[in-house]
C-alpha cells in the first residue's frame, strides 16, 4: 500500500482500456466515510433498546445483518460510534476484513466497521458492493502472497474507484446478477454432488464393519464371522500429550501435532509448531511411530482423527490429542477407518463427547468403544476393498474441488471485466460520469455544509433556508421549465388512461416539488407547508399563466368539475420537444421520476411529498430522524388538516418510499410555515 492519494487497485492494468465517459476518482470522494465505536459496556444506560449495533460477527452476508445488540441515543452520544441511514455500505477493515453488507435499516457499528454513505440515485449500492468485494479481496493479499488482517480508513478512502454513468451501473449489476446466477446452479449442482459422496463414503464405511462388502459380492453375517472387542483391549498403548508445552515451543526443532493438524481426518503437517524437549522431559511418552491413530479429544473438532501412515521424524501430540498404538491383532488402517465411520467409531465417540454437555472424551472413553472385528485376513480385505472404492471418490470430489475453484476464478474474471468497462456495453446517451461526478461532489458539498450549519446553531436559527444544490438547467426560464415538466407529466398520465383522472392540481404541483427537490432541478419554486402539503400555488398560477398566453396548455374546472384538468392548447407539442432538449441527460431522470409517481392517486402523492419533504427539512436542521419523527414531522406538525389522514397511509408512504428508493438527502430548499 503506498501512501498517495490514490491507491492502486487490481484493475490497473486495465485502465487505459476503460470507456471514456468513466471516471476514476478516489472511493473517499464519491462516499463519506464514517467510522464507528463502541459505547462503554460498563454502562447499562448506553444499551437496551435502540439503534442496532453491528460488529463484524453481525454480518453474515450483504443482505443478511443479524445484530446482537442494540444502543440507546445516550450510548450514542457519548461514544464513536454513528448512525447511518438505510443504503448504507457497511465495510469490515479490520477483524473479518473483507466482510461487506448493505443495511436496510438505521444502524451503527463498531470500530472494526467503515460507513460508506451515498444515495442509490448516484452510485447504484450494488455497483459498489461487487466492486469492494473483489478489491478487498486483492488488498488483503497485497498481491505478494502474504495475508493482512485490516486496511487503515485513509487506505480505503484512497482507493480508485472506476465510475461509470448512473445507467451504465445499472446493467453491470444486471448483467453480473445474471451471470451469477448461472454460476450460482452449477456450484449448488457440485456442492449437491459432494454431499452425495460423502454419504456415500459413510455409506460405503457402514456396509464394510457390518461384513457385507467383498470383491464378489458375498453377504457375510457379522454375527457369524466377526466379534465385538472393546478399543482398550487392542492396543498396546495409550496415552494423551502433556500439559506445559508452551516452554518447549521453538523456531525449529521436533514436530508438535495439535488438534488442528488432524481437523480432516488426516495427518496434514502444512501448518507445523515445533518442540525442543529436554532429554527427561515428561512429554517423551508421547513421542508416535508409523502405525499411531490419533484421536482429537477436546475443544471443536473432538473426535476427528488420523492414522501415522509414514514415518515424519521425532514428532508429539498436545494435551488435546490422544495416541493410540494398536497391537498385532488389529491392523492400523482397519481400526483408522473404523473410528472415521459415522455408523461404527464416530457415533461411539460423539455420544460420549457430548453425552455430559462437555465436549470432550477422556482415556477411559476411548478404551470403552466396541469395535466389531474379523481376522487380519478378513481386516486386510476389508481394507483394500474401501480404499480402491474411496479412491475413486476422491478422484471425483478433486474433480468437483477443481471445478468450484475454476467457478470462482470465473467470478474474479467477471468482475475484473465488470469494473475495466468490458462486460457490458456503453450508450451514448447515458450522462457522462464527468456530469455524475460533479453531481455526486454537490451532493457531499452539501450533506458537508448541513452539518457544519447544524453543529453551529439549531434550523430554525438558520436565516438562509438553502443549502447548496446542483446548477439550473441551462437555455431555458426556470417557469418556461416548469411549465415543460408539468407537460410531460400530463403526456404520461394521458398514455395511461386509468391514472388521468389522478393529474390535477395537487398532483402537479407534487410532481413539481418533487422534480426540484428530490432530483435538483431548480424550478425557483418557495414551497411552504400546506393543507395539501409542500405547495407554491403563486408560482404555480405564474406558469400556468405563462403556458396558457404563449398557447402551450390551459388549466381550468370544467363546469360540474370536481378538480382542475389540463387542457393541452397548440403548442403543446412544442413545449415538450424544447423541454426534452433543455433537460438532455437529465431527461432520464425526471421520465423515471414520472413513471414512479404515475400509478399514485391524488391523496398517496400528497402524503408522499409531504412525507419527503418533512424528513428533509429534520435532516437540513442537522438530525437523522426515525420513522416516528418522520411521521409526527409530516402529519401532526405541518397542517391541521393532515390530523384528517390516518396514521397507518403515512406509516405505508414511508414503506413505499423507501421501497423505490424516494428518499430525501437533506439538500435544497427547507418547506416554512406559511407566513400570515
Amino acid at each position: 500500500m503506498t501512501g498517495n492519494k490514490k491507491v492502486g487497485s487490481g484493475l490497473n492494468a486495465s485502465d487505459n482500456k476503460r470507456p471514456t465517459n468513466w471516471v476514476t476518482p478516489t472511493l473517499g470522494e464519491v462516499y463519506t466515510v464514517v467510522g464507528g465505536g463502541t459505547p462503554s459496556t460498563e454502562k447499562a444506560d448506553y444499551w437496551g433498546t435502540g439503534t442496532p449495533w453491528v460488529t463484524s460477527a453481525d454480518i453474515y452476508s450483504v443482505r443478511d445483518i443479524k445484530p446482537r445488540k442494540q444502543v440507546t441515543t445516550e450510548g450514542i452520544e457519548n461514544s464513536t460510534t454513528q448512525i447511518v441511514p438505510r443504503k448504507t455500505l457497511l465495510v469490515v477493515t479490520r477483524v473479518g476484513l473483507g466482510k461487506i453488507a448493505i443495511t436496510e435499516t438505521e444502524t451503527c457499528f463498531s470500530q472494526d466497521v467503515q460507513g460508506l454513505i451515498q444515495h442509490s440515485d448516484l452510485i447504484a449500492p450494488e455497483f459498489a458492493l461487487y466492486f469492494l468485494s473483489y478489491e478487498l479481496q486483492i488488498l488483503k493479499h497485497q498481491g505478494r502472497g502474504t495475508t493482512i488482517s485490516g486496511i487503515t480508513k485513509k487506505q480505503l478512502t484512497d482507493l480508485e474507484f472506476p465510475l461509470p454513468p448512473h445507467k451504465e451501473q445499472l446493467r453491470i449489476v444486471a448483467k453480473i446478477e445474471e451471470l451469477f446466477s448461472e454460476l450460482d446452479k452449477g456450484e449448488e449442482y457440485l456442492r449437491t454432488a459432494q454431499q452425495q459422496l460423502k454419504v456415500y463414503r459413510q455409506t460405503l464405511l457402514k456396509h464394510a464393519f457390518e461384513g457385507k462388502l467383498s470383491a464378489d459380492s458375498r453377504q457375510i453375517s457379522i454375527d457369524l464371522h466377526w466379534v465385538q472387542r472393546k478399543l482398550g483391549d487392542l492396543l498396546e498403548f495409550l496415552t494423551s500429550g502433556s500439559r506445559g508445552w508452551a516452554a518447549y515451543y521453538a523456531d525449529i526443532g521436533d514436530i508438535f501435532i495439535r488438534a488442528q493438524n488432524i481437523k480432516h481426518d488426516r495427518l496434514d503437517l502444512s501448518d507445523i509448531a515445533f518442540v525442543d524437549l529436554p532429554e527427561k522431559a515428561e512429554g517423551l511418552r508421547t513421542r508416535v511411530q508409523r502405525g499411531d491413530l490419533l484421536i482429537t479429544i477436546t475443544g471443536a473438532n473432538v473426535t476427528k482423527s488420523a492414522l501415522v501412515e509414514h514415518t515424519v521424524g521425532t514428532a508429539y501430540v498436545s494435551q488435546h490429542v490422544a495416541l493410540c498404538r494398536p497391537s498385532d491383532e488389529v491392523l492400523p488402517k482397519f481400526l483408522y477407518w473404523y473410528i472415521v465411520a459415522e455408523a461404527a467409531g464416530r457415533k461411539q465417540l460423539t455420544d460420549l463427547a457430548y453425552g455430559a454437555g462437555k465436549p470432550g472424551l477422556n482415556l477411559e472413553n476411548i478404551r470403552s468403544v466396541n469395535v466389531h472385528l474379523p481376522d487380519l485376513v478378513e481386516q486386510a480385505r476389508v481394507v483394500e476393498l474401501i480404499e480402491n472404492k474411496l479412491s475413486v471418490v476422491e478422484d471425483f470430489e478433486k474433480t468437483i474441488t477443481h471445478s468450484l475453484q475454476q467457478a470462482e476464478a470465473l467470478r474474479q474474471s467477471i468482475l475484473k471485466k465488470a469494473f475495466s468497462g468490458q462486460l457490458v456495453a456503453q450508450d451514448a446517451n447515458d450522462e457522462p460520469a464527468s456530469v455524475l461526478l460533479e453531481r455526486i461532489k454537490a451532493e457531499k458539498q452539501a450533506r458537508l455544509v448541513t452539518g457544519k450549519r447544524a453543529s453551529r446553531t439549531s434550523a430554525a436559527a438558520q436565516p438562509d433556508n438553502v443549502v447548496a444544490m446542483p446548477a439550473r438547467i441551462p437555455g431555458i426560464p426556470s417557469t418556461d421549465l416548469h411549465a415543460g415538466i408539468l407537460a410531460l407529466a400530463y403526456s404520461a398520465h394521458e398514455a395511461a388512461p386509468q391514472y388521468l383522472p389522478y393529474f390535477g392540481h395537487v398532483k402537479s404541483e407534487k410532481v413539481s416539488h418533487l422534480v426540484e427537490a428530490h432530483l435538483g432541478i431548480e424550478l425557483d419554486r418557495a414551497p411552504v407547508k400546506d393543507a395539501a402539503g409542500p405547495n407554491d400555488y403563486p408560482h404555480l398560477k405564474k406558469v400556468e399563466s405563462r403556458a396558457r398566453k404563449v398557447g402551450w396548455f390551459d388549466m381550468h374546472c370544467e363546469p360540474g368539475a370536481a378538480a382542475y384538468s389540463l387542457h393541452k392548447l397548440a403548442g403543446f407539442n412544442e413545449l415538450q420537444v424544447k423541454t426534452r432538449k433543455a433537460l438532455g441527460p437529465r431527461l432520464n431522470d425526471v421520465e423515471a421520476l414520472l413513471r414512479l409517481l404515475l400509478p399514485l392517486n391524488t391523496r398517496q402523492t400528497e402524503i408522499v411529498a409531504t412525507l419527503y419533504a418533512a424528513w428533509n427539512n429534520l435532516l437540513l436542521a442537522g438530525q437523522q430522524p426515525s420513522d416516528q419523527q418522520i411521521i409526527f414531522e409530516a402529519r401532526d406538525n405541518w397542517h391541521p388538516d393532515k390530523l384528517k389522514i390516518e396514521l397507518w397511509r403515512f406509516e405505508k408512504g414511508l414503506v413505499w418510499m423507501r421501497e423505490h428508493e424516494l428518499t430525501p438527502r437533506g439538500q435544497g430548499r427547507r418547506v416554512e410555515v406559511r407566513r400570515a
